[in-house]
């Protein structure tokens, strides 16, 4: 009998602290290429820049929390943050991340509150585990 396949959510650690309240996570990779169309056909394909965006959904304490602040400082002063994306495909990915937006909603009925975090920036690099 086959080994059965291990499968399980990928973990986000922010400067090294892991981001226990996430939820869940949406983590895209684009090429940066574009098709180069001429008249009436496709010619080849331009090589972009590769970049990722991540957005991650999370509760949020009352008390707070010391990577959600990380977060929120890095927003507001403009500044890149260090983000482990893993293990995907048996690789941790290390990108450099900047904060484009931080959103909050709330619910009184059940006293429910979470955040989302927009973060982009260049391809990083993914190490073989």
């Amino acid at each position: 009998m086959a080994t059965p396949l291990i499968f399980r959510n990928f973990s986000v650690y922010v400067e090294g602290a892991k981001v226990g309240t996430m939820e869940g996570a949406d983590y895209g990779r684009k090429s940066g290429n574009e098709l180069q169309i001429g008249d009436g056909a496709v010619i080849g394909i331009s090589v972009g820049v590769k970049t990722v965006d991540l957005r991650i959904n999370t509760l949020m304490p009352y008390q707070g929390n010391d990577v959600l602040k990380v977060l929120e400082s890095a927003y507001k002063n403009g500044t890149q943050v260090q983000v482990n994306i893993g293990i995907l495909n048996g690789q941790d990915h290390m990108v450099d991340l900047w904060v484009m937006e931080c959103n909050t909603t709330t619910q009184t009925k059940n006293g429910e509150c979470k955040g989302t975090y927009n973060l982009v920036g260049g391809e990083g690099e993914q190490i073989e585990l």
